[in-house]
């Protein structure tokens, strides 16, 4: 039988096997779990509270990131307005300024994990729908095939938002 390096040192050392066999065994427990085994099972419970944690903590991350995709599309497929000077009244101006700045607070807490943000992001879509609807009514645009496309845009949001609120005002609060 070919003797290995870690066996010959064994044997080449003076009282390994003394060592060897003074050692006490460890006495076997029935009921009990080895404890390489009860640190494996809570670890992977551990991680999987985490992930959930992760995935509950992402998606107000992911609503901020699609909002901010939203917006930007809706304005992207917009044409340059009609008529030399078109002037947009300081009620429309208004609405679409608290707009803005309610999109802005909403992603910011979107991105913080805030779930505020789903309520402001849901007032702020819903401020986009309306300057989307009063576009063409008030002269800025002439009605065409982009308006359709601005307005599913920004209904799309406007519907995600609201499903993500009901669906935070549902869960327990983390």
């Amino acid at each position: 039988m070919p003797v290995s390096d870690a066996h010959a040192f064994l044997i080449t050392m003076p009282g390994a096997e003394a060592a060897a066999a003074a050692a006490p065994l460890p006495a076997a427990n029935p009921y009990q779990r080895p404890a390489a085994v009860q640190r494996v099972a809570v670890r992977s419970r551990r991680s999987l509270i985490r992930r959930v944690l992760a995935a509950r903590a992402a998606l107000p991350r992911l609503w901020a990131l699609a909002m901010v995709t939203g917006f930007l599309a809706a304005g992207a497929i917009e044409p340059v307005p009609d008529g030399p000077d078109p002037v947009v009244p300081a009620w429309i101006a208004a609405i679409g300024d608290v707009t803005l700045l309610i999109l802005l607070v909403a992603v910011v807490l979107l991105l913080a994990g805030q779930r505020a943000g789903y309520g402001l992001s849901t007032y702020g879509s819903a401020g986009l729908v309306l300057l989307a609807a009063l576009c063409p009514a008030t002269g800025h645009h002439v009605l065409a095939p982009w308006w359709f496309g601005q307005l599913a845009i920004t209904m799309g949001l406007l519907a995600g938002s609201l499903a993500l609120r009901s669906r935070a005002a549902r869960s327990p609060a983390l």
